[in-house]
């Protein structure tokens, strides 16, 4: 991933589909996505420039409120805001016909040339220079990865201590809150003796499955971006499973809830697995015959169709639970 701020960048607002209204453009992180990986569009506002005085002042009003004030407030109270934009580039190692890993500042302009959106909205925006040590652009590799042993006589690792998943759909909110629930179950549980590396197995059984879950997840959402119908019947078969859990009339955990979104879900988990053979052989046999940046939605056209077969009796089953779907696939 490489990645770096600008100024000046144009709004989302009116150049993305959808009711403005509900969902603004300008206040959500978004996803620009392409075969061989993603890009990250997210708005910032920071009031560092501000008189200190005048920071004090709001400081001051949000312990005495108690709330956060809102961008008029703040303006109110002489914070006037500036604001950037944090663009991301993220390309699968295995399609890195870009050349992140060699150049950014080339592989950033080959994905303007090639994304005419992307190249729109940047159109006039100024790189920001000065964003840290490395220069404009800061650079890192594929962090994914797990601790070999999550416990120990003592100790537990939780969260990103115990494992690291691409970022692309924030699953580190997933596993960090999951797996501090069920370290707290588990310690609770063992705090009457000594604390063992045996007596919290479980827990490890537990953080080895999340973490599979959540990386077989990540990868359907990557094999997803070849076509735009095939994000749409991914997105919709994990929302199903999500809702089906957040639905279920469930107001609380219970020490044995290790439902998390649904991935851990048995019959999920089953038709994730065969989803994701589908996918990964039908992209090895394409990207075999035609290269990634040659190949057009029509090469597509039979994978989406097997998709379709696969999941169209679940999500017609489950159209209730995606209730902005009108008519099953």
């Amino acid at each position: 991933a490489v990645w770096a701020a600008f100024e000046g960048a144009k709004s989302l607002q009116g150049r993305i589909g959808g009711d403005p209204t509900l969902f603004p453009r300008d206040q959500y992180t978004w996803h620009l996505c392409f075969p061989q990986g993603w890009v990250w569009w997210i708005p910032q506002v920071s009031w560092a420039d501000a008189p200190q005085r005048n920071l004090d002042r709001a400081y001051r009003r949000l312990l005495r409120e108690g709330r956060l004030p809102d961008r008029a407030e703040l303006e109110a109270l002489g914070c006037p805001r500036h604001e950037r934009l944090s663009l991301g580039l993220v390309v699968r190692s295995d399609r890195d016909d870009l050349g992140v890993a060699r150049d950014p500042d080339e592989a950033f302009a080959e994905a303007r040339r090639r994304m005419p959106l992307l190249d729109s909205l940047l159109e006039g925006a100024t790189l920001v220079p000065d964003l840290g040590p490395q220069g404009p652009w800061m650079q890192r590799k594929n962090l994914r990865g797990h601790a070999r042993e999550v416990v120990g006589d003592g100790w537990l690792a939780v969260g990103d201590a115990a494992f690291f998943v691409d970022p692309l759909i924030s699953p580190g909110l997933t596993g960090g809150t999951a797996t501090a629930w069920q370290a707290a179950h588990h310690l609770a549980t063992a705090l009457d003796g000594r604390v063992t590396a045996a007596e919290l197995d479980g827990y490890q059984t537990f953080t080895r499955r999340l973490h599979q879950a959540l990386e077989l997840d990540n990868q359907l959402v990557y094999h997803s971006f070849d076509h735009p119908e095939l994000v749409a019947l991914v997105q919709r078969f994990q929302e199903v499973a999500a809702r089906a859990h957040f639905l279920a009339g469930a107001a609380e955990y219970g020490a044995a809830d290790t439902n998390v979104w649904g991935v851990l879900d048995a019959d999920y988990a089953e038709r994730a697995a065969h989803l994701h053979g589908l996918l990964a052989s039908r992209a090895r046999e394409l990207d075999a015959r035609v290269p990634v940046r040659e190949q057009r939605a029509a090469d597509h056209a039979e994978t989406v169709r097997l998709v379709r077969g696969l999941l169209g009796d679940h999500l017609a089953a489950n159209v209730h639970l995606t209730p902005y779907v009108r008519s099953s696939p």
